[in-house]
């Protein structure tokens, strides 16, 4: 699976490829490079839509992706029997895809007028999580039930499938003319080495508050322990679980509610921060609210739909995104909401995981036009930081 086209095209991605997609279309040799870069598909889906530069979604209209943002989420063992050895066939930006999952874990896809790609997919806890190439980390995301249709839940849509039992790929075979490798030195590269730069300068962002940087690396090192296991591990994070009352430091009284209800279910489960054995570095980077609120930093796809949560942030609140990666590695497992509060800190994921209960009680323009007016009197004083 991979995401829509039709992406919002945030303001923290923009920075990104500026200086590239915004002027010109990635073509095939750029896809091509990027994949060859081992940019993850998800990513390159945002670098260089298919169809075009990124647009805001349209209003959903019935039966689309975004009128099907409800459902029931499955768990581990429901994905399992929904997909091994069956089919998923769905319609994406006008374009029909199948996708075939065996049950040895190999899976191949096809989209029409695409070349078949073949790949792996697994369940990991309660989550369905593909890889395209042997070397590539796992990426991985909820799927849920709406009825018939099952529902990839990506960050930028909502990908509807309907299932077909057994492997019938045949409808979607038709196979373009497979193009030629294109020469090393060209846009695609260049483009792959821009977003890779636009990562580094992010996880390179100076800190201001050196004291604060260290106290995060402190209470997050014993976590990149493979000797921290089992119950000591499960306990030492809870150190990190937040109250209600941190919850209400963070964000705002609707988003505050949801976060603490949604995320109890996670913090009673056993909440883990797990990073692999030989990923003892550590990365971090502390931004406040006001860096996010006011557009200071320009935020790495990986953490983009802090957009989304924008409306319902308290001001004044550090908060740190963090990384652990092999030694000399140029990627790692990322993570965000680290924020620290009357002088402890207290993890606090994906917040937007709040955003449905926030959103039905229909705050949610109230605060966006609040924080506007907030930035608009704030806009000529406020310093932007440079990126270094």
């Amino acid at each position: 699976m991979a995401l829509s086209p039709r992406v919002a095209w945030s303001a923290f991605s923009v920075v990104m490829v500026a200086a590239s997609a915004a002027d010109a279309a990635c073509s095939q040799s750029d896809v091509y490079k990027l994949k060859q870069a081992g940019i993850p598909v998800s990513e390159i889906r945002v670098l260089c839509p298919p169809e075009g530069p990124p647009v805001a979604p349209a209003p959903a209209q019935p039966g689309t992706a975004s009128a099907a943002a409800t459902g029931q989420k499955l768990n581990g063992g429901a994905i399992q029997a929904a997909l091994t050895g069956n089919t998923a066939s769905g319609v994406q930006g006008g374009t029909a895809w199948r996708q075939y999952f065996g049950a040895d874990g190999t899976t191949s896809y096809h989209r029409t007028g695409k070349d078949p790609r073949q790949g792996s997919w697994a369940v990991r806890g309660d989550q369905y999580c593909e890889r395209w190439s042997a070397d590539a980390q796992w990426e991985c995301t909820d799927l849920f039930r709406d009825g018939e249709t099952l529902i990839w839940r990506y960050p930028a849509a909502d990908w509807p499938a309907k299932t077909l039992p057994g492997k019938q790929m045949a409808e979607a075979s038709v196979t373009p003319e497979k193009p030629t490798p294109p020469a090393a030195a060209d846009q695609g590269e260049s483009l792959a080495e821009r977003y890779r730069k636009s990562v580094d300068d992010f996880w390179r962002l100076p800190s201001r508050d050196p004291q604060l940087y260290d106290a995060a690396r402190e209470i997050l090192r014993p976590l990149s322990s493979r000797f921290l296991q089992g119950p000591e591990r499960e306990a030492y994070m809870q150190r990190l679980r937040p109250s209600l009352a941190d919850y209400h430091a963070v964000y705002r009284p609707l988003l505050a509610d949801a976060l603490a209800a949604v995320q109890k279910a996670l913090w009673d489960s056993g909440l883990l921060i797990r990073p692999e054995g030989d990923q003892t570095e550590i990365d971090v980077v502390i931004l406040t609210t006001d860096d996010l609120l006011d557009k200071r930093v320009a935020v790495p796809l990986t953490f983009a739909r802090y957009a989304e949560v924008l409306p319902h942030l308290q001001r004044g609140v550090p908060i740190a995104m963090f990384r652990y990666r092999a030694p000399g590695a140029r990627a790692g497992l990322a993570f965000d909401g680290l924020a620290r509060v009357s002088d402890r800190w207290v993890f606090v994921p994906k917040p937007w995981m709040g955003l449905a209960p926030a959103k039905a009680a229909g705050e949610t323009q109230r605060i966006e036009a609040e924080v506007k007016e907030q930035a608009a009197r704030l806009e000529a004083t406020t310093p932007h930081y440079p990126r270094t």
